[in-house]
């Protein structure tokens, strides 16, 4: 069986709002050499390029997307793989947040009050407060997804109605 390859997600961006890479250039002061480039994978966007680009389509999924795929810090903080062509983000979201929140509910409260009173972590505290942060940090990164799709869908209101950069 062998995967499908998907459309560059700058590309695919830039066609979800028919624009032509001329279009973009006027609006950002992208050149349309360059931004064929990067939507060819021919030539890496830097984050200045993602960012205006970003804005420029109104879609934050964009920063994500190259956060989570191309930016060596963004790949070691491990944000959460958000399928660009995927119309049931919200829905995949939701499901890996109650996910998460089960185990959340075997926190021990009074261990974390322990260790949060003094703002200190004694050797003896360590293994729980380790075990804390690894149960909360799922739920962080869902919850940032979730942020996210909340701007991609007002931007996509905004698009709709014409409200653009």
């Amino acid at each position: 069986m062998t995967k499908e390859k998907k459309e560059n997600p700058y590309l695919f961006c830039r066609k979800k709002r028919n624009l032509t890479r001329d279009k973009v250039n006027e609006m950002i002061g992208i050149s349309s050499d360059r931004l064929g480039d990067i939507e060819k994978n021919e030539r890496n966007a830097e984050p200045e390029d993602i960012v205006n680009l970003s804005k420029c389509y109104e879609m934050p999924r964009l920063c994500q997307y190259y956060c989570s795929h191309e930016c060596e810090v963004g790949k070691m903080i491990g944000y959460p793989e958000i399928d660009l062509h995927d119309s049931e983000n919200l829905a995949k979201i939701a499901l890996e947040i109650l996910y998460c929140l089960k185990p959340i509910q075997n926190i021990d409260t009074d261990k974390l009050i322990e260790i949060s009173r003094d703002a200190k972590i004694s050797p003896d505290q360590i293994q729980d407060f380790k075990t804390i942060k690894e149960t909360l940090e799922p739920l962080s990164k869902f919850y940032n997804a979730l942020v996210l799709w909340e701007k991609e869908d007002q931007a996509e209101k905004n698009w709709k109605k014409g409200k653009t950069l």
